[in-house]
């Protein structure tokens, strides 16, 4: 039986991932860190930032929603598109089973500026809207961005029905 996640930690790591930087998650529970291991990667440059989100565990299902993802310039109205072959490792008769690849298909908008509440005070945030197409169906994703502290809240909505929130609320430098 899978344990409550109070907390996912992104860890910084030294070290190259395929052109990204290399991060570990932790996940935390009321009392401990969880066993988990899981390794991934992160994009910041002037470009644009991309993550991967958690996708171990109870979290697997978020490999079929649009990644956290947003491009440069930070203007609303700004769109695009990018798509991802996703195989069936990633399937679960719990949410959603495929044999296969399927190919999922992104579409990005910043579609406004907003002051959210955040763990760092009210803030300006770019709201970035995204929904993920393939053959078992959709999934939708928006992501509040900050040019400072980064994407400080990500609201999910699963291929299954389901609604996940992730909110930043700390950043340690070690």
């Amino acid at each position: 039986m899978a344990k409550t996640v109070l907390k996912v930690g992104y860890e910084i790591e030294h070290g190259n991932l395929q052109g990204m930087t290399q991060v570990n998650y932790n996940y935390y529970g009321r009392f401990d860190t969880l066993p988990n291991f899981e390794k991934s990667g992160i994009i910041e440059n002037k470009l644009n930032v991309w993550l991967h989100p958690p996708r171990s565990n109870q979290f697997r299902m978020t490999e079929v929603n649009p990644f956290p993802y947003i491009k440069s310039p930070y203007e609303v109205g700004n769109k695009w598109t990018w798509e991802l072959a996703i195989g069936d490792q990633w399937s679960s008769r719990m949410w959603r089973e495929w044999n296969g690849n399927i190919l999922n298909r992104y579409f990005y908008a910043i579609t406004g500026k907003e002051i959210i509440g955040s763990a760092f005070g009210k803030i300006l945030c770019y709201v970035v809207k995204s929904s993920a197409q393939s053959e078992i169906g959709e999934t939708s994703l928006t992501a509040y961005f900050n040019e400072t502290y980064g994407f400080v809240k990500l609201f999910y909505t699963n291929i299954d029905g389901s609604e996940l929130v992730m909110n930043l609320v700390k950043i340690k430098e070690v």
